[in-house]
């Protein structure tokens, strides 16, 4: 797998030195940087960084020219930029995609290590995807979509295993399928994984009906009226409810879950968005609560939590609920404010932590000291 002409453990490890590096910067004349130098005392390829450099930075001519997009600079094509509001998505990509200013042939600008760091999680997916002819790319968002259930449900396995009983993944019932189900007796909890990603158009224009056309097509029926992820919860909880789907005893309560790799879902108010939606698609059940909307960061963040009993899942989902409703903020939010609430200091993710330890070592392995002569 290569990314930028680089193998994807010589592409992480040249993004990992230049965002610790501008982690660090005591000024902003060190985001400012010489390719031939930057890490010369830690002995990494200056050929693995040039290479990154070439495909990830753009000079001020490049810059000029992709941000017009060769349309003239007159005030009426400046009026019709602001009335789109282009600087929030196309503008706004082209920095996204060159995190990097080429200041002149040796020296190199960092612009946002927010968006250099980008490169490193969203950005795989992308330039992947964008290496792709057009006629591959549907089988690879479908494959990447498999990947992302079995990474999310393999997740689960590291803190349920099979022994526990709880776990249950890729459930079939006669109305459809579960991805995955935890029972823990009076309380069941179904999610539901879903990698889709929302277009730029439906996240930053500014624009309901783009917002809304996506958000369905993705979320709730696609463009075949296939059901996606509002409807196959509204399919599972009625399976649960009505005994079609078995459980160790007859639940109490029906927690429905959305898992995504969708950032925006962690922002404000999505999730009350998306449970409107399901409300209107569930005919009333005592059982059912409200929906819950979280990111794959979340419940990477959530899993060992609950797994130490410092809170159980059910009090983390209840903490944020109203009635029928669910509060504005994201799941993350809720588990910052009930450990703080309890006292209790941050409890890492030991799964994730052993697969970072071998990234860390293939990193390291690019970074030593010189041998000197």
């Amino acid at each position: 797998m290569t990314i930028d002409g680089l193998s994807l453990d010589d592409f992480v490890s040249a993004i990992f030195g230049l965002y610790s590096y501008g982690r660090k910067m005591d000024s902003p004349t060190q985001a400012q940087f010489v390719t031939r130098q930057v890490f010369s005392k830690v002995g990494f390829p200056s050929g693995v960084l040039e290479t990154l450099v070439n495909a990830r930075a753009r000079t001020l001519s490049e810059f000029a020219q992709r941000l017009s997009d060769d349309k003239p600079a007159t005030r009426e094509v400046f009026v019709d930029e602001l009335r789109r509001r282009a600087f929030l998505s196309e503008s706004l990509n082209v920095f996204r995609t060159f995190p990097l200013f080429r200041v002149d042939e040796n020296r190199v600008l960092i612009l946002d290590l927010q968006f250099l760091v980008e490169l490193l999680t969203s950005g795989v997916y992308w330039s992947l995807f964008d290496s792709l002819p057009t006629e591959s790319r549907d089988t690879f968002r479908e494959l990447w979509g498999r990947l992302f259930e079995l990474y999310t449900v393999g997740l689960l396995h590291d803190f349920y295993p099979s022994t526990s009983g709880i776990l249950t993944a890729d459930l079939e019932h006669e109305t459809g399928q579960v991805d995955a189900l935890l029972d823990f007796g009076a309380d069941v909890l179904v999610l539901e994984v879903k990698a889709s990603l929302l277009t730029e158009l439906a996240k930053r224009r500014v624009d309901e009906a783009a917002f809304l056309k996506d958000f369905n097509r993705k979320f709730v029926r696609n463009e075949k009226g296939a059901p996606k992820a509002v409807l196959q919860l509204v399919t599972a909880c009625k399976a649960l409810a009505d005994g079609t789907i078995r459980t160790a005893t007859e639940p109490a309560r029906i927690y429905r879950i959305f898992v995504s790799d969708e950032p925006a879902v962690e922002t404000f108010f999505f999730n009350t968005f998306m449970n409107e939606i399901f409300q209107q698609e569930l005919s009333n059940s005592p059982k059912v609560q409200p929906l819950t909307a979280m990111s794959i960061n979340n419940l990477e963040e959530l899993l060992p939590y609950v797994s130490e009993n410092a809170f159980s899942w059910t009090e983390l989902l209840r903490s944020r609920f109203i009635g029928k409703e669910v509060g504005t903020f994201s799941v993350h939010q809720a588990i910052y404010d009930l450990a703080r609430s309890k006292g209790l200091p941050p409890i890492r993710n030991q799964a994730i932590r052993k697969t970072f330890d071998q990234v860390w070592s293939i990193i390291k392995s690019r970074y030593r000291p010189p041998v000197a002569e």
